[in-house]
């Protein structure tokens, strides 16, 4: 009777161990998954950082380009004074000619 319980015994605790392996096993498959998981999501960031960082530099050169058409703009506007300074100073010697 002792020799059945035993083997009894045994038995369960093989069925334990059997039961700690399939958990080990499952556990195992989902830290296999999270770290993929996790990678996928570094590479991810990653592209992100790298399109931010992108944008920024395209940003920049919006503004640089801005700043010259700014620069442009000013020289265009001191220039069409002068050209009409010197209109309005032509038109007044021409208008000094008489036939």
């Amino acid at each position: 009777a002792d020799t059945h319980e035993a083997v009894g015994a045994i038995a369960r605790i093989s069925q334990t161990i059997e039961d700690v392996n399939s958990y080990q096993t499952t556990i195992a498959s989902a830290v296999e998954e999270q770290t993929a998981t996790t990678s996928e999501i570094s590479r991810s960031v990653t592209e992100a950082a790298s399109g931010s960082a992108s944008i920024a530099t395209g940003v920049e050169s919006v503004a640089k380009a801005s700043q010259s058409s700014m620069h442009g703009i000013g020289e265009s506007q001191r220039a069409a004074v002068e050209l009409a300074s010197l209109s309005a100073r032509l038109r007044d010697l021409v208008g000094r000619f008489t036939l």
